[in-house]
């Protein structure tokens, strides 16, 4: 989860919240820190996908969605931060990139803290595996690097107009014909 510490004066105790939920202002950050090691000991690379908290366990996993385009990643964090202005997390460069908010700087978001992910991720580190329906798997130390997500598939998408459902209205507002 990490230690009590102290930045400017303020102290920041950080604890095991799973309902974790709030919204604020999000930036980046990663020239100057890129190659150098994070709070928990991981290097960070400012084009892989991370983020700094300044209280949530490290690591954990939160959903980042930017309220300003509706944007939404997964991201691990493994840092803490940020200690400016009054914002709620600090996004790697990359991060920031797939959010769309790097040229911008900051932007609004919603943080959300996700307790299976998270969970997983304690397990790893605690005991090797990962938690999958109630059973360890073990799992090498390396996957808890951070990394870049997969690419988005590039097949053309195709489509085909449905029926409405045999017991649908024809008032239905969910279902209008073309």
């Amino acid at each position: 989860i990490g230690n009590p510490y102290q930045v400017g004066g303020i102290w920041y105790y950080p604890k095991e919240d799973f309902t974790y939920a709030e919204e604020g202002i999000a930036s980046w950050y990663g020239p100057g820190f890129d190659g150098k090691p994070t709070a928990n000991g991981a290097i960070f690379y400012e084009n892989r996908v991370s983020a700094a908290h300044r209280t949530l366990p490290i690591p954990s996993m939160v959903r980042v969605t930017n309220l300003e385009n509706g944007r939404s990643i997964k991201v691990i964090i493994n840092d803490r931060g940020p200690f400016a202005h009054s914002r709620i997390i600090d996004m790697s460069r990359r991060a920031a990139q797939l959010l769309g908010f790097e040229r911008k700087g900051t932007t609004l978001v919603r943080v959300e803290m996700l307790e299976q992910e998270s969970r997983q991720l304690a397990a790893m580190l605690n005991g090797g595996g990962v938690v999958a329906n109630n059973t360890m798997t073990p799992i090498a130390s390396s996957a808890l690097e951070s990394h870049a997500p997969a690419a988005a598939p590039t097949a053309p998408a195709t489509g085909q107009d449905l029926a409405p459902p045999p017991a649908a209205p024809a008032s239905c507002p969910f279902y209008t014909s073309h």
